[in-house]
């Protein structure tokens, strides 16, 4: 385990509850992506299930938590939350259970991050945090307690 994991990452997998989590982890990465590709979502995705595995209050216990939690993804966050169509969202149902799958196995190229932004915007809580990944959309950090 890394520092703070409380969970498994099987621990972890064997939680999620496909009518709850799982559309709203679609969402999510598909919303925090606004159509990227399904490596960039895929990522996404690892950063929620890092927090879940990490048990931190402040991030939430489950996906469900973790995706709502107010200024986390700001994709939940925005006013116009219909900006998915059907074709994003099934264009990521494959990836997104392929996410899974890898991360459960730990392949995660995030390498456990559980905080990234936009090449676009360095958020004050960025600073003093060294990158892990960098997936051209996002830079991920693993480091942030």
């Amino acid at each position: 385990m890394t520092y703070g994991d409380k969970l498994t990452r099987n621990d972890v997998y064997e939680a999620i509850k496909f009518e709850r989590d799982f559309p709203i982890l679609v969402r999510t990465a598909l919303g925090e992506t606004r159509g990227g590709s399904p490596a960039n979502a895929k990522n996404v995705i690892f950063t929620v299930l890092n927090r879940v595995r990490k048990q931190r209050e402040a991030w939430g216990g489950n996906i469900w938590e973790v995706c709502f939690k107010p200024k986390q993804y700001s994709y939940w966050d925005a006013t116009g939350l219909d900006y998915l169509s059907y074709y994003y969202v099934k264009a990521t149902i494959i990836p997104a259970i392929e996410a899974i799958e890898e991360w459960r196995k730990g392949k995660d190229p995030t390498k456990g991050a559980t905080h990234y932004h936009t090449h676009e915007i360095l958020p004050g809580w960025a600073k003093g945090h060294t990158p892990c990944h960098d997936d051209g959309m996002h830079v991920f950090y693993n480091d942030v307690r």
